[in-house]
C-alpha cells in the first residue's frame, strides 16, 4: 500500500494494479465528501481510500482587500479599478472557469463537449480580459506565486499546498472560493490523495485495515490540525479558519476526471490557452481546434 495523489489513478486501475475496494470500506466512506468519493472511483467502483483533497481557491490579503470579489464580474471590476491580481493560467488552473461560464470539456460518452456552447471559450476569454485589464496573468507558476509572496499582488488563485508559505508571508491572509461565473460556481479541479492497495499484495485485508485506520476520524483530525490537510471526511472539525475556508471551496469542486479520455486533455487545451492568451487567437476557434484534436486523439 502507498499514499499518492489521484493523478495517475485511473490508468493504474485500468492496468489492473489496484484492489477493487467496493463494499470493503463503506464505514470509511460514510462521512466522506462526494467529491472525494468521485475522485476515488473509476467506472463506478472504488479503488482508493481517500484521505485529503487539493484544489485551487482564492487567496487574498485582508488588509488590502476589504471586500473580496465573489463573482467574475466583480473580479474584473476590481482589476479595472487598480486591484492587484495574479492568475496562473492554463489547462489546470483555469479549469474552474469552464463551469463558471457554463461549459465543460467532456460529455458522458467521453467525447469533447467544449463546443456544445460558448462556456469553455468564454472562460478562457475572461482570463484574457483580466490580463488586458492589468492583472498579472502568466503560465509561469513561480512568477505569479512569487509576486504574491513578495507583496506585488494582493489576490491570487492557487492551491492549498501553498497555505503554509502564504501564511508566513502575508499575516492578513484570507481564503475564499474562486469567484463564481455568470453560469454558477467556478468548480476547480479537485485532486484526492489517498491510500492505494496493491492488487499483487499478499496482505490485502491487513493493508485495507491499516488504510482505513489511517483515514478514520481521529487520524484525519491529526492530519488536519498538524499538517493543514483538507480532509476527505467532511465531518472533521477544522480549527484553522484558513483550512476551513479552503475546505468549503474544495468540497464544491469538480473531481479530477479518471476516464481514459481525460489523459489526452492536457496538450490540446494547453495549446488553446496559449493561442488565446499569447497570440490573440479567437477563443471559439482555438477551443474548436482543441476539441477536434482531443477527439481525434481519443478516436471519437
Amino acid at each position: 500500500m502507498f499514499i499518492a495523489p489521484n493523478d495517475p489513478f485511473g490508468d493504474m486501475v485500468r492496468g489492473g494494479f489496484l484492489v477493487d475496494l467496493t463494499g470493503k470500506i463503506d464505514d470509511a466512506l460514510a462521512n466522506t465528501s462526494d467529491v472525494a468519493i468521485a475522485g476515488s472511483t473509476v467506472d463506478g467502483k472504488v479503488y482508493m481510500v481517500p484521505e485529503s483533497l487539493k484544489a485551487v481557491a482564492m487567496y487574498y490579503d485582508a488588509d488590502k482587500v476589504a471586500s473580496p470579489p465573489k463573482t467574475t464580474a466583480e473580479l474584473l471590476a476590481f482589476v479595472q479599478g487598480g486591484g492587484k491580481v495574479g492568475i496562473i493560467d492554463g489547462a489546470y488552473f483555469g479549469w474552474g472557469f469552464y463551469n463558471g461560464f457554463g461549459g465543460k470539456i467532456f460529455d458522458e460518452t467521453g467525447k469533447c463537449a467544449a463546443t456544445a456552447n460558448s462556456g469553455v471559450a468564454d472562460g478562457i476569454k475572461f482570463v484574457a480580459d483580466l490580463k488586458a485589464a492589468g492583472a498579472l496573468v502568466d503560465a509561469d507558476y513561480g512568477k505569479v506565486n512569487d509576486a504574491f509572496l513578495n507583496g506585488e499582488i494582493d489576490v491570487i488563485l492557487n492551491g492549498n499546498w501553498t497555505l503554509g508559505d502564504y501564511k508566513a508571508a502575508r499575516p492578513a491572509l484570507a481564503v475564499a472560493p474562486v469567484p463564481a461565473g455568470p453560469a454558477g460556481v467556478s468548480a476547480t479541479m479537485t485532486g484526492v490523495d489517498g491510500w492505494y492497495i496493491n492488487a499483487s499484495g499478499k496482505n490485502q485485508d491487513l493493508a485495507i485495515a491499516v488504510a482505513t485506520w489511517l483515514t478514520n476520524q481521529s487520524s484525519q483530525e491529526v492530519e488536519v490540525d498538524v499538517a493543514g490537510h483538507v480532509p476527505a471526511n467532511q465531518n472533521i472539525s477544522i480549527i484553522d479558519p484558513l483550512v476551513a475556508s479552503f475546505a468549503e471551496a474544495i468540497y464544491a469542486g469538480d473531481a479530477r476526471p479518471q476516464t481514459a479520455e481525460f489523459g489526452k486533455y492536457w496538450d490540446p487545451f494547453g495549446n488553446a490557452w496559449r493561442e488565446i492568451l499569447d497570440k490573440g487567437t479567437d477563443p471559439a476557434a482555438a477551443v474548436a481546434t482543441a476539441c477536434t484534436t482531443l477527439d481525434k486523439a481519443n478516436n471519437k
